[in-house]
């Protein structure tokens, strides 16, 4: 739900511009997204930054449209927004602080993540900035194409990259690091178990 609230400025600007101008076309977006914010301050009962930082995209970059006269530039948004999150991620796990690693500690304060699933987690984090790069590329490259190219690249293209990438880490996680982490503690507890050596007389 979140997905499709965020995205319906840049669908109705698409289905807008060509038919009834730019002007309104920015004007019908910007509406959207400020229902989007408010919806979502009524949902959760809180400011959603991520929410309020993508309504301020449209904003800023459907101002550089009338001022440009280009519809482009609302079109960048998606790419804008991946390059963000891409940047925070790689900053995040360049700091010591991932946000991956992070997010989970806030949703499960007791959580106690094993070393492997540490560095599992921070190669999800790394793996995903580029995923969002790369994306972030071929937005920018479908802004000039014709928009069906553009509403292809932004919807199924995007959503076939993050679900591959969900299942291949799922799978890793599963197959390979699970039974890494369970084999380790087993010989953890193996170790605490078994009485220490006796020391020859």
């Amino acid at each position: 739900m979140r997905l499709l609230l965020s995205l319906a400025p840049l669908l109705a600007f698409y289905l807008l511009e060509e038919r009834v101008g730019l002007r309104a076309a920015v004007v019908a977006s910007l509406v959207l997204a400020a229902v989007e914010v408010a919806w979502t301050r009524w949902a959760e009962g809180r400011w959603s930054r991520l929410t309020v930082a993508s309504a301020g995209l449209v904003a800023v970059l459907g101002g550089l449209s009338l001022a440009t006269d280009d519809a482009r530039m609302v079109l960048l948004t998606p790419a804008l927004g991946d390059l963000v999150f891409a940047g925070a991620l790689a900053v995040g796990q360049l700091s010591g602080r991932g946000l991956l690693a992070l997010a989970l500690r806030e949703q499960e304060p007791e959580l106690d993540l094993h070393p492997l699933q540490e560095r599992f987690v921070g190669g999800i984090a790394w793996r995903l900035a580029a995923n969002l790069t790369v994306h972030a590329g071929l937005v920018v490259w479908a802004a000039g194409q014709p928009r069906e190219t553009w509403l292809t690249v932004t919807g199924p293209v995007a959503f076939a990259m993050m679900g591959l990438q969900v299942a291949a880490e799922v799978a890793w996680g599963r197959l390979v690091v699970l039974p890494q982490v369970e084999a380790d503690e087993a010989r953890a507890w193996e170790a605490a178990a078994s009485p220490p050596p006796e020391e020859s007389p």
